[in-house]
This record gives structure tokens, C-alpha cells and sequence, in this order.
């Protein structure tokens, strides 16, 4: 059952440094956060992605902190059979008459994590680009 998605779309401002646009739809609820970075920060996360969990209280976190912004996604188990969850957390005080903030976590399977971390790790971005990924669980 897909359960959300992750897409990202980018503009490659100068040398390394992108625009990034990061649409997260969970059920009914559904965020959307432009800001600006390094292109590694989605490689990095990818990497990590693909080796979680390494124990039931491992946690994978991509943290993004700009002025008046901030994005926090973590995969996480969340029971001890190993159910697995990626949390979303989005703080904006950019957004008048502000501040916007959400969290929800988005449940899916653990292969599924692995898998958006292989593409992630893997996704040579270009001046122009588009990644999407879904969230499932059984």
C-alpha cells in the first residue's frame, strides 16, 4: 500500500549549490519547502538510508537549518519488530502571517527505505531535475 512520496525538484544555482524544492505527501497531508544547499546533503542521506536500521534504536536523520527555515526527515523504528517510519518535521517562519510548522511520521517498509537511499545515493543531479520516491508498506 503506498503510504506518501517524496519529490524533490532542483536548480543548480552556482558550482554545487542548488534550489531545492521538497514536496512530502502523507494521507491528507502534504508539505511543500524551497531552500537552498549543498547537492551532497541528498547523497549523504541516500548512504545512510541504505544500510538502516542497524539495531531497533538506530536512527538515519537528514537535518537542514537555514535562517528562518528548517527540514528534518529521520528513519526510525518505532516498535520492536522493526516497523519502520520516516518523520517529517518542517519549522518555516518565511510564511506570513507565520510561523508555519509540521510533523507527522510517514509509515513504510524497511526495503523501502533502502531502496530511496540507493536511488538517492545514486541521483547525479543536473541544472534541471526531478527525484520521486514512494513510501510503502505491506
Amino acid at each position: 500500500m503506498n503510504t506518501g512520496s517524496l519529490q524533490i525538484l532542483t536548480w543548480d544555482i552556482a558550482d554545487s549549490t542548488y534550489s531545492f524544492e521538497v514536496t512530502i505527501c502523507f494521507q491528507q497531508l502534504a508539505t511543500k519547502l524551497d531552500f537552498y544547499a549543498e547537492c551532497d546533503i541528498w547523497r549523504q542521506f541516500g548512504r545512510e538510508l541504505q544500510t538502516f536500521p542497524l539495531s531497533l534504536t538506530h536512527e538515519v536523520t537528514l537535518q537542514i537549518q537555514q535562517a528562518e527555515m528548517a527540514l528534518e526527515l529521520t528513519a526510525f523504528c518505532y516498535d520492536n519488530e522493526g516497523h519502520a517510519a520516516l518523520r517529517v518535521m518542517v519549522n518555516d517562519n518565511r510564511v506570513q502571517p507565520g510561523p508555519y510548522r509540521l510533523e507527522f511520521a510517514i509509515p513504510t517498509d524497511i526495503g523501502g527505505l533502502n531502496e530511496l537511499g540507493r536511488k538517492l545515493a545514486g541521483w547525479s543531479l543536473h541544472a534541471y531535475d526531478e527525484f520521486y520516491g514512494e513510501f510503502h508498506t505491506s
